[in-house]
């Protein structure tokens, strides 16, 4: 036993070392090409390309986004020195830039967007310039971006590759062991509960590939065709087996036969080309049909949608955004006329930019002001230090008075036998291995970092005096950062855990509230796309606040909700695509039932959100047998089937808020 564990943490070892390799030869590079061409005094550039490399080189390669991080670079380039120039310009500018690079970039599901742009600002101001060498500053910086691409893009061609749909694919082969299993008669539940968190990392995907103005890329649609697809399948299945029905063997061999084509889709699926693959989808929809009408109903829209995601795919051009695809208004950066609730204080990311701001302001002001020796240590750690969420601050602030400390210990001893130019690069070259492979979490992450900032330090300067500095630098920003978390506007996780259940509702509401404003047409496609995106995003903030952070009963009683909205957002999906398809089209009776039914669900998800602040619920949904007639929309099975369902999801979610726990 003793024997299988030390050789699964050697292993485990090599591939952490494995992983770290590309980024720190690369790392070498960059310092190597600027002390060889440009000397000592510009080998800050380092510390954030190759940081922008970490970050890109599991990415595909993409040079239109390399072209936008050059230009961002090279404005904040300028920027940095313009902050150098003056007092009033420091504190300007280390307030106005920090707050725009986080509020335009960064919010709670992406919260460390703003870090490689930020860092570039701050560390440039760390060593000034002169007007003179600014033009060096450029020249230096197209070099590492000239590099960098060259580097990324061997390393995508020759060294990694690309698993363009790998959860598509895995998603294809748990459908086709799913549906094996149901013709069967076997056990397919288990196999089936594997698509919620399938379907989470893909709303991650889709969202990665938005930008200020369009919802996604050409990639990040397609995706979201296959996320509806197996959010459909996914809820398909759990209703046959709620359902308790049997099946018939003409049944069991259509599902049989379905199961034989995701399971081809899996091992064949071609991006470029999927025509055969749709040709096989038409011809089992015309000449395969289930014996009831409402399963027959719910799978052929399932399969419509499959064609239509395989269609999407063959004509994806990575990076490519259409007009159909617009964010909508309010969910867009930018804050318009009606939308001045997006500037509230209760906003993420406007409660991170505006803390950042002022403690780099306040610090780099202390900086400039002061003139004292290598004061710069101040601002850079405060920046290091302040992260979006409290508890990851605090944690930063541990790590980072433990890291200095180690590391200020093991510098000294370190350059008292490399005690020469060639010793210290030694020391540099070591500390490089060592800190790309540190965990990024951990403590001796900022003791190797020391190591690597005193190595070049103490070139110039004795010893103990830098050690002394760095220490008080540390210990400065440490009370910054603490007190600008305690009193300047703090994100904890508990806090945004409350918003993202009360977002939670926000977005059922809005669901329900896009199905209503669809029975005259008004409802924007786009927003029901925004929102169903969303929701994973904020179920999966959810699912980590519980997994985490819960008390018992209370991991007990989230562990519930989440299900339930889960499938009263499925539900809600395929109710809209009926409508919106055409698949439905209702009668003036109709339309006042269905009406009167959407707006009662919508007061009992209203009521069961003030529950969560006041802790008191009057639930007046009903959904039993006497909702289950709606005149003529009894012909339409399973759209009658998908109302009924929805209802049942309000109610289910309803006599939970009845017994909320304390959190």
């Amino acid at each position: 036993m003793a024997s299988k564990l030390s050789r699964e943490r050697l292993l485990s070892i090599r591939r952490q070392w494995l992983e770290a390799l590309p980024t720190i030869l690369f790392s070498l590079a960059v310092f190597f090409g600027i002390l060889c061409l440009w000397g000592m005094s510009y080998l800050i550039f380092p510390s954030f390309i190759t940081l922008l490399f970490r970050n890109r080189h599991t990415q595909d390669f993409r040079p239109k986004e390399l072209l936008k991080d050059y230009l961002i670079m090279m404005l904040l380039c300028g920027a940095s020195f313009l902050a150098t120039c003056s007092l009033a310009l420091c504190g300007l500018l280390n307030f106005v830039i920090p707050f725009l690079l986080v509020f335009l970039q960064t919010d709670k599901f992406n919260p460390k967007a703003y870090y490689v742009y930020t860092m570039e600002f701050v560390f440039l101001q760390l060593v000034p310039v002169s007007e003179e060498e600014l033009p060096t500053q450029f020249l230096i910086l197209t070099f590492c971006f000239a590099l960098l691409a060259v580097s990324l893009f061997f390393y995508s061609r020759l060294i990694r590759r690309r698993r363009h749909f790998g959860t598509v694919r895995k998603g294809m082969k748990t459908a086709s062991l799913v549906l094996g299993r149901l013709a069967a008669g076997e056990d397919y539940l288990e196999e089936n509960d594997k698509f919620p968190d399938m379907i989470l990392h893909m709303s991650r995907v889709i969202y990665s590939s938005r930008n200020y103005i369009h919802l996604a890329d050409s990639y990040g649609k397609t995706n979201y065709y296959f996320m509806l697809l197996f959010q459909r399948l996914h809820y398909f299945v759990k209703q046959h087996a709620s359902s308790g029905i049997s099946l018939s063997p003409e049944d069991a061999a259509y599902f049989q036969r379905l199961s034989a084509i995701f399971a081809g889709a899996e091992q064949q699926i071609n991006p470029a080309d999927t025509h055969g693959l749709r040709q096989k989808i038409r011809y089992f929809l015309e000449n395969s049909h289930l014996s009831s009408p409402r399963e027959e109903d719910g799978m052929q829209n399932i399969l419509e949608l499959f064609f239509l995601a395989l269609q999407e795919m063959e004509e994806m051009h990575l990076g490519h955004r259409t007009k159909e695809w617009q964010m909508p208004k309010d969910a867009r950066p930018f804050p318009g006329a009606g939308q001045a609730k997006r500037l509230s204080l209760d906003l993420f990311e406007l409660r991170f930019a505006l803390r950042l701001s002022a403690v780099l302001c306040i610090s780099f002001l202390f900086c400039r002001g002061t003139g004292l020796e290598h004061a710069y240590w101040y601002p850079m750690s405060a920046f290091l230090m302040l992260m979006p969420y409290a508890e990851e601050s605090l944690m930063k602030v541990n790590n980072r008075i433990l890291g200095t400390i180690g590391g200020l210990f093991i510098i000294f001893w370190l350059t008292m036998v490399f005690d020469s130019q060639a010793g210290h690069i030694g020391i540099i070259v070591a500390m490089t291995f060592l800190m790309y492979y540190a965990p990024i979490t951990s403590w001796t992450m900022p003791m190797y970092t020391t190591c690597y900032a005193l190595s070049l330090t103490t070139l110039s300067l004795d010893v103990p005096v830098a050690m002394g500095l760095r220490l008080l630098y540390v210990l400065m920003a440490s009370a910054t950062t603490l007190l600008a978390n305690r009193f300047l506007l703090p994100n904890t996780t508990s806090g945004e855990f409350r918003k993202s259940v009360n977002e939670l509702f926000d977005i059922d509401l809005r669901m329900l509230q896009e199905i209503y404003k669809k029975f005259d047409s008004e409802s924007d496609l786009n927003i029901i796309r925004e929102l169903i995106v969303r929701s994973g995003l904020v179920s999966e903030e959810i699912q980590k606040y519980i997994d985490g952070n819960m008390k018992r009963e209370a991991r007990l009683y989230y562990s519930q909700l989440l299900p339930v909205n889960r499938k009263l957002l499925s539900e809600m999906e395929q109710l809209y695509s009926f409508l919106h398809t055409g698949h439905v089209i209702l009668s003036p009776e109709d339309n006042l039932i269905l009406r009167e039914v959407f707006q009662n669900m919508q007061d009992t998800i209203r009521r069961l959100r003030m529950s969560y602040t006041r802790n008191e619920l009057t639930s007046f949904l009903t959904s039993g047998p006497e909702f289950r007639s709606f005149g003529k929309l009894d012909d339409r099975l399973y759209f009658n089937s998908l109302v009924t369902q929805c209802m049942d999801s309000v109610g289910q979610l309803a006599s939970l808020g009845a017994k909320l726990p304390e959190v």
